[in-house]
């Protein structure tokens, strides 16, 4: 009888202990990442300052986008861009207005009255 009662005490308390532990993992968890989370924000504007003055430093200078240019070599027989010159160049949001004019949409040839501007830099003043 004794017996029985210790191995119902000893199953809870393993039922318990094991229930605890979940607990316990998933607030640390939890909080493990709040404190990941607080630490990002707080370390960013440090972390922006050191990566311009090491940039500085070895002589970055940010990228500046050039004027569209269509080469011939963008373009497919029916003046349709090629697959990858139409992925990288409809990714860029400052050429998309002038993509628009000058093919209406992804996919399609380029308008009759634009071809002859093809090798040029393209700018809204230019079209």
């Amino acid at each position: 009888m004794v017996s029985q009662q210790l191995n119902r005490t000893a199953v809870i308390a393993l039922i318990a202990i094991t229930v605890i532990y979940f607990i316990v993992r998933t607030f640390a968890a939890k909080a493990v990442e709040t404190l990941d989370n607080a630490a990002k924000d707080a370390t960013k504007p440090a972390g922006d300052l050191l990566s311009d003055i090491t940039a500085a430093m070895n002589g970055h200078k940010p990228v500046e986008l050039t004027p569209l240019v269509i080469q011939e070599h963008h373009l497919n027989w029916d003046y349709t861009l090629t697959q990858e010159a139409e992925r990288v160049f409809w990714k860029i949001g400052d050429y998309q207005p002038l993509l628009y004019k000058l093919f209406g949409t992804k996919g399609r040839p380029m308008k009759v009255q634009y071809r002859h501007l093809v090798g040029r830099p393209l700018t809204e003043e230019t079209i």
